[in-house]
């Protein structure tokens, strides 16, 4: 007679997780791994009674019977661990300054003209009128926002005291250029000069201390889709100079010229 078979009967039950793993776990991140189904991941917030409460991540709550719980495992995802120093560690990129999106010349030229109005204060008069102001400057850059020029211009042309005097200024000043893309900055001191003649040729010639001061726009002229060679030059130029009689000269100009920095 033949043996009769016995029906299998199926895996065993898990065993229970103690109550101490649960509190253990309780307000934190854990993952239950089921007898049956998906895995539920989320913040364990309740384990009493023969059910825990999960709040999933997506805001969902979740009641699991214990007993179909077949691991308890922590949610909590571990950084990751630095690599190791030596000679295979990768090296981290040295952050570099960002480099200025303009091109530049070491040899600097620049030339403006204008028209200016130019203040004599003497001690017998005080007298302005319209002057023809010019100035040009060589020099060297650094770099695309600074350089150092020798700058020779001035003012001539003035009529002063109802036009019975003719007034004249020049300077010779070591200047600075602070550059920006498209605004250039030219302060600088050095020499004055100045030049009055009057009735009966009368001449007063002085010499003391200039100021000069350029602030310009910069207009970036094109040659063969390129705008490094040269730029227009726009803005105001302002002398102040202390002479020996006259205390002190002012003169204001618009200005124009041409640039290759």
């Amino acid at each position: 007679m033949a043996p009769t078979a016995v029906p299998d009967a199926g895996a065993a039950a898990p065993a229970p997780i103690p109550d101490a793993a649960w509190a253990a776990m309780k307000d934190k991140k854990v993952i239950l791994e089921r007898v049956e189904g998906e895995p539920v991941n989320g913040k364990l917030i309740a384990h009493e009674g023969t059910h825990a409460v999960v709040l999933q991540d997506d805001g969902v709550i979740t009641s699991v019977a214990k007993q179909d719980v077949a691991a308890l495992k922590s949610g909590d995802v571990a950084p990751p661990a630095p690599p190791a120093a030596g000679k295979d560690a990768p090296t981290p990129p040295t952050p570099t300054k960002p480099k200025d999106d303009w091109k530049w010349h070491k040899l600097g030229l620049f030339t403006t003209h204008g028209v200016a109005y130019s203040r004599w204060r003497t001690p017998h008069y005080v007298s302005g009128g319209a002057t023809y102001n010019l100035d040009g400057g060589v020099g060297f850059n650094f770099g695309p926002r600074f350089g150092v020029y020798a700058l020779v211009g001035g003012a001539v042309g003035a009529r002063l005291r109802d036009k019975t005097v003719r007034g004249n200024y020049g300077h010779f000043a070591l200047s600075f250029l602070v550059r920006r893309k498209y605004v250039a900055f030219i302060p600088g001191i050095g020499l004055a000069l100045s030049g009055r003649r009057g009735p009966d040729d009368q001449r007063v010639r002085e010499t003391g201390v200039a100021i000069p001061i350029k602030l310009m726009g910069l207009i970036p002229i094109k040659k063969a889709g390129r705008a490094d060679e040269l730029q227009i030059m726009i803005g105001l130029g302002y002398d102040l100079a202390i002479l020996a009689n006259t205390r002190p000269l002012n003169s204001i100009a618009l200005q124009v010229g041409v640039a290759r920095f």
